[in-house]
């Protein structure tokens, strides 16, 4: 059986341990509050241009149509190559999240620079930004 000293040392050093989690969880929930706010902060005008590039990007590959065909690089439709980028520089696993996360969100793409109107619900641009965010934090 423990000592009554040892047992409120360690109640002492639980309830320390209970605080710094507690600390921390608030600090990084806090910082994830700051993180995303202002996130349409161009009101969907696609000011950036390499945000704009990869949302054109974005919209522009599509899902395969056979599983196989993800894999060859002459026929995926999932390749920016293929799809009108050829000049495309940067890794594709963001605009694969990006893809998958917008259509399983079925957010749309390009409304207003593209179609001339407003957007009519989530857009492409700020799923990727959410999810940058959601990294970062």
């Amino acid at each position: 059986m423990e000592k009554p000293s040892l047992m409120k040392e360690n109640r002492k050093s639980s309830f320390a341990n209970l605080l710094w989690v507690i600390l921390l969880v608030g600090i990084v929930v806090f910082g994830g509050y700051l993180r995303t706010l202002g996130m349409d902060w161009d009101d969907g005008e696609y000011l950036h241009p390499d945000e704009r590039f990869l949302t054109f990007v974005v919209s522009s590959i599509q899902p395969n149509e056979n599983s196989r065909d993800f894999f060859n690089t002459q026929l995926s439709t999932m390749n920016p190559g293929n799809v009108g980028y050829r000049f495309y520089v940067y890794g594709t696993l963001p605009l694969f999240v990006n893809r998958f996360v917008s259509d399983f969100l079925s957010s749309s793409g390009l409304d207003k620079i593209l179609l001339g109107r407003e957007a009519t619900g989530w857009n492409m641009y700020l799923t990727g930004r959410y999810i940058s965010a959601v990294l970062d934090t």
